[in-house]
């Protein structure tokens, strides 16, 4: 079953030339509204009413989530703030984000909201990726369903082995794009005592999907500048070999925390730092500190007004020790100083 996005298309027409010759009512503009998307009031039934505060809605709750969402520049911590936005405040009931491998064929997990309220880190989960959600990417790019519904494992994210009572009643995929590629799904999952999946939810959820692929783009907008393919955007790749999945823990923590030392990972992945440093660099073509060095720059360009700004407290959000530390790879790597670089 496919379901489109309950938005009607109002029709507008111009005022007749001389508007004097009618009575107002016939120009008077159309009061146009969303109440199955935002199941809130319409326009026209919105009064302002001076010191008093209007009351929570779904409309209100998907503008705070877009703008709390909006305000986290940075994409790997943007994918945890959509999942806990779409269970908190959009009415989703089991939400999680995948994201499709740099090949096309898998779907790697970030996080998912857990039955007993807690975000669960499914950062090392690896799917193939199947039938049903390339059927849920046609609907989305032929516009004939923003999310489709599935009452089947979409993902086998539970045991094949367990009864059918413990697996979701159904399964709601809304795909993700940015300007050129598909970058994933959000999940939505329900039991049989969620009854059917809210139409009202989903449409907010999709939209809060549009902004999510939105940041990305203005994440790689930004990139392309930059003497290297953002890392920031860059695909997840799925390690099929030892020595690939060495690497994709070094990744992910490195994306959790940038300013980690090489010693610590090492001890943390249980090898000798000669070692992580060799394999790093045979499996991604750069030293594991090239690869810090331009994560952070990469991070500090999400973090610093482009009018220049708090240079400072742009470099330590992206992960520098201090400014001469920042100055000097800024240089080195960009061959300008920041403010040179920054300067219209």
């Amino acid at each position: 079953m496919v379901q489109s996005l309950p938005i009607s298309v109002a029709r507008f027409r111009s005022p007749p030339a001389s508007l004097t010759a009618l009575p107002a009512h016939e120009y008077a503009p159309l009061n146009v509204s969303w109440p199955r998307a935002l199941q809130g009031t319409s326009a026209s039934q919105v009064t302002a009413q001076r010191g008093k505060k209007p009351a929570p809605s779904p409309a209100s709750a998907l503008l705070d989530a877009l703008d709390d969402l909006l305000s986290v520049r940075e994409p790997h911590a943007a994918f945890r703030v959509a999942v806990e936005l779409c269970r908190e405040r959009l009415g989703l009931r089991g939400p999680a984000l995948l994201l499709v491998d740099e090949t096309g064929d898998y779907v790697c997990g970030t996080w998912r909201a857990a039955p007993d309220g807690s975000l669960q880190d499914e950062r090392q989960l690896h799917l193939k990726l199947g039938l049903l959600p390339r059927e849920a990417e046609a609907h989305a790019r032929d516009r004939s369903g923003a999310w489709s519904v599935f009452s089947e494992e979409v993902f086998p994210h539970d045991d094949p082995k367990a009864e059918l009572g413990q697996r979701p009643a159904w399964i709601a995929l809304t795909p993700i794009f940015s300007r050129d590629r598909l970058v994933g799904f959000l999940e939505n999952r329900g039991d049989s005592c969620d009854g059917e999946p809210e139409d009202a939810a989903q449409v907010r959820a999709a939209l809060l999907c549009r902004a999510l692929s939105g940041l990305l783009d203005d994440t790689q907008r930004r990139a392309q500048s930059l003497p290297w393919k953002s890392l920031l955007t860059r695909p997840p790749s799925v390690p099929l070999t030892p020595r690939q999945s060495l690497v994709a823990k070094v990744v992910l923590a490195l994306h959790d925390d940038a300013s980690v030392a090489s010693r610590t990972l090492a001890v943390r992945l249980g090898v000798s730092t000669s070692h992580l440093s060799s394999v790093f660099h045979e499996q991604m073509g750069l030293s594991l500190t090239r690869y810090r060095n331009r994560l952070r720059i990469e991070r500090f360009f999400t973090e610093c007004d482009p009018s220049g700004g708090n240079l400072l407290q742009a470099a330590f959000q992206a992960g520098f020790g201090s400014y001469p530390q920042f100055h000097r790879v800024f240089r080195e790597l960009l061959d300008a100083t920041p403010r040179d670089y920054l300067s219209p």
